[in-house]
């Protein structure tokens, strides 16, 4: 098994302090096996799952629970998010994870678009992709102030007396990405701090302690369960963990 964990694991990395740090077997042996229902890359994040949990039990039509979350780039941190806000939202609110959010998607064209699809639902969108398309980040706004969305006009755009049809779109969103996307954002739009005041960051350091070796272990045991290559001995995946810790420390992070 190789010493680097799977792409959700290998964001996470001990904090940085004595190369020489080692493991003790015994944090290992006692790792509990208690994040079953928890995306990996949620782990040890508790700050987060509580922010995600308040926008998932205040979310009402009308009501919207607006959520920045500061995490490190990569697609997988906003699916992550959303798989577990769909187990706290639970059988009554939809969570939908917006994969193109441009504008003709958002608005729809002489047709009703993503955004009125996802009335009184949370949806969650990674800021990378809304910068992809400058009219992007405007048609989610409106939904996220007004509660509804106005479309692009269809195929009779030249008619005068075209009309601009407004659709509801009651939703809470809740923003992933990386600090430097939400810089660009902001530099876009100077108001997103009043609009989305709730943020959260994501730790990408665990404390080196048996609560972050537990933390390590679970997500190395998945790992190696995912390339199925059986159970990891508790030596082994001290080792692992020594290895890792050395390897951040010389690194610099």
């Amino acid at each position: 098994m190789p010493s680097r964990t799977s792409s959700a694991t290998a964001r996470l990395r001990l904090e940085s302090q004595d190369a020489r740090w080692r493991c003790p077997v015994r944090w290992v042996r006692q790792a509990p096996d208690t994040h079953k229902k928890l995306p990996p890359l949620l782990w040890a994040q508790e700050h987060v799952q509580e922010a995600l949990r308040l926008t998932a039990t205040l979310h009402r039509p009308g009501l919207p629970q607006h959520l920045q979350i500061v995490s490190p780039s990569g697609w997988e941190w906003a699916s992550a998010i959303a798989e577990h806000l769909a187990t706290q939202a639970g059988n009554c609110t939809d969570v939908v994870l917006l994969q193109r959010p441009h504008q003709r998607v958002l608005r729809g064209e002489g047709a009703p678009g993503e955004l009125h699809r996802c009335d009184e639902s949370i949806v969650v969108v990674e800021v990378a992709r809304l910068l992809d398309d400058d009219d992007a980040w405007p048609a989610l706004r409106e939904a996220m102030t007004l509660g509804s969305v106005s479309q692009l006009p269809g195929d009779q755009q030249d008619s005068p007396d075209q009309v601009v049809r407004i659709d509801s779109a009651r939703l809470s969103a809740v923003l992933v990405g990386p600090e430097s996307d939400f810089r660009r954002l902001r530099e876009q739009d100077g108001a997103l701090t009043t609009l989305v005041p709730s943020r959260v960051i994501i730790r990408t350091e665990v404390s080196r302690d048996s609560a972050g070796v537990g933390t390590l272990v679970g997500l190395l045991r998945t790992a190696a369960e995912t390339a199925g290559v059986g159970a990891v001995s508790a030596p082994a995946l001290a080792w692992l963990i020594e290895e890792e810790a050395g390897r951040t420390t010389r690194r610099g992070h």
